[in-house]
């Protein structure tokens, strides 16, 4: 009996000794998470790396967002004056073929991006840096000096933003791994601050286009914004140069070893996997059908809007200015966007996009302008907290080894789709006349979102270290959720 008693008790003794073991186990892999994502302790050189990276993005990666002060300049200084006849400076066909150069450009973005993605995790930011930096400087040199000429092959101003597309989409890529080379805790931040800014660089143009209303000619004002350009850039690529860099491989490394470490569960479970085996997850199914759907949202929106606007009556582009001006205003609420990831994790932060999303589609359905100024609001912090929540979300559970090509095949998808926004606006009008059945059908999109966001919330709570806001928990309820 006494041997029977003494075996209970030495089970029941290891079992206890297994908890605390357990526990301590993940109490110590807690303080470490940052491992995941590389050594929690960057210096002053990543952050002056951070803040050089933002400031490039703002002024150079996605400008062309702001076309209408663009293409202001372009008409003022004569661009393709010899497509319209003197007594009607400003013709229609003028006005097409300057939108048929931003199309170029949005188009150019989206395939850059893919190819870019894939060679990011490859080469590093370095290199992207140098990149972006040489072709944006010369695509905005060949927009100060070249007038264009539609009829030929080589048109200046037409290559001017083949190759800025390019240019600014290496430059907003290197942004997009900013947030890897910081501690955890500031990694939604980061992530938030650089997404945005990339929406923020659409003020940009505005501020080109006081300096030609102030005197200087066009040839300058690009000019010297090319030369500010590729100086930036290549600070930035000697910023990048070093520890920046080697604390990217660092995470990289980690990663690898965080797939058949101890540490297994307690670091998000697709880090260091292959993109192959990232693919047929929740994670991944869930990333295809919020970007897809999403993005095809925000640009049918940006699309069609300027007509839904006239057609209530906006002659004089009043409140198309509100919503130009509005854009970058989700910058101001980045500090929310942090707060939302950090307490409400991924789950809740999608389902207030989604409730933003919401607000915008169904304030295009009401015949009104005043009430499409609360649609303005909504749709700039829609596609704010979009991306920041989205790319947080991709980095956090793919990890630095795999994210450039984990974006690289979302965003192809979302921009083969994002090709359809034109084609769904000509059903929309043969079917009912108006905008009405394709802003119907924007809002039918939200449901498969609504769908995998439940099905993310319902993942995470199984696998809590997949979602940011564990690392902002305690030791000891991370060590609860795991048990």
């Amino acid at each position: 009996m006494q041997s029977v008693h003494f075996a209970s008790f030495k089970m029941h003794t290891s079992r206890f000794d297994f908890k605390l073991f357990s526990a301590d186990r993940v109490g110590r892999a807690f303080a470490s998470m940052g491992s995941c994502n590389g050594e929690d302790s960057p210096g002053l050189r990543e952050w002056i790396t951070v803040v050089l990276g933002c400031s490039v993005t703002f002024l150079f990666s996605y400008f062309f967002y702001g076309w209408a002060a663009m293409q202001a300049i372009f008409e003022a200084d004569g661009v393709y004056k010899e497509i319209c006849p003197e007594e009607e400076p400003l013709c229609s066909d003028r006005g097409s073929r300057m939108i048929f150069l931003f199309s170029v450009d949005n188009t150019v973005t989206i395939f850059a991006g893919t190819a870019l993605g894939i060679a990011i995790d490859r080469t590093g930011p370095v290199a992207l840096c140098i990149l972006g930096g040489v072709f944006q400087a010369a695509g905005l040199l060949l927009m100060g000096i070249g007038n264009g000429d539609p009829n030929a092959a080589a048109d200046t101003l037409l290559f001017a933003f083949v190759i800025s597309g390019i240019g600014g989409t290496a430059l907003m890529l290197q942004s997009l791994k900013l947030a890897f080379i910081v501690a955890p805790r500031h990694f939604a931040l980061v992530m938030a601050i650089a997404n945005c800014l990339v929406d923020g660089s659409s003020v940009v143009p505005l501020g080109l286009y006081r300096l030609y209303v102030a005197g200087l000619s066009r040839q300058w004002v690009f000019s010297g914004y090319a030369v500010l350009c590729f100086l930036l850039s290549m600070c930035l690529a000697v910023s990048w140069h070093g520890a920046p860099s080697a604390r990217l491989s660092a995470a990289n490394r980690k990663e690898s070893a965080a797939a058949t470490s101890e540490a297994e569960g307690l670091c998000p479970r697709l880090h260091g996997l292959t993109v192959r085996q990232q693919l047929p997850t929740i994670e991944f199914a869930f990333a295809v059908t919020f970007m897809v759907t999403q993005v095809f949202r925000s640009n049918a929106y940006l699309g069609v809007i300027k007509s839904l606007l006239q057609g209530l009556g906006d002659d004089e582009n009043v409140y198309m200015q509100i919503l130009t001006i509005s854009l970058p205003a989700s910058t101001l609420f980045v500090c929310l966007f942090d707060m939302s990831l950090k307490k409400g994790g991924f789950a809740f932060t999608f389902f207030v996009v989604l409730f933003l999303g919401l607000t915008w589609n169904i304030t295009m359905l009401l015949p009104s302008l005043p009430l499409q100024v609360l649609g303005f609001a909504a749709f700039t912090n829609f596609r704010g907290l979009l991306f920041a929540s989205f790319f947080t979300f991709v980095g956090h559970s793919f990890g630095n080894r795999t994210f450039g090509r984990i974006n690289a095949l979302l965003w192809f998808c979302a921009g083969i789709l994002s090709l359809l926004v034109h084609p769904c606006v000509e059903i929309s009008k043969q079917w009912t006349g108006d905008l009405v059945a394709m802003n119907i059908f924007m809002l039918a999109l939200c449901f498969p979102a609504v769908l995998m966001t439940v099905v993310l919330s319902i993942h995470l709570c199984r696998n809590p270290a997949g979602d940011i806001k564990v690392l902002n928990s305690k030791p000891a309820e991370v060590a609860e959720s795991s048990a």
